[in-house]
């Protein structure tokens, strides 16, 4: 979905309530799709600042869900555990460095 926001945003979306309906714990995916709305709106914001920062990239992001889905492929859930934890917190510090360099206190 490289140059089209709108796609990018809404496969973004859909890779992470893909893993949600996978795991058939019915709360996850109740949860997941409830919440769905704000995630959008925080998915749009969230992508906005790591690619207008220059602090993240679209081939980073893709690479951390590619390795996610692998990890999913392979049936382990420790890796892919391990692999999602690593994304959120990749996206945390992104943001955190994002929010210490601007006048956003």
């Amino acid at each position: 979905a490289t140059g089209n926001e709108e796609l990018g945003e809404k496969a973004d979306l859909d890779f992470h309530l893909a893993i949600a309906d996978a795991s058939f714990n019915p709360l996850l995916i109740r949860l997941m799709n409830h919440v769905s709305d704000l995630m959008i709106e925080a998915m749009k914001e969230t992508r906005r600042i790591l690619l207008f920062s220059n602090h993240s990239t679209l081939e980073t992001l893709y690479d951390q869900h590619a390795n996610i889905l692998e990890a999913i492929v392979q049936q382990n859930p420790e890796m892919a555990r391990e692999k999602m934890l690593k994304h959120l917190e990749h996206i945390e510090n992104e943001l955190m460095n994002y929010l210490n360099e601007t006048d956003f206190h």
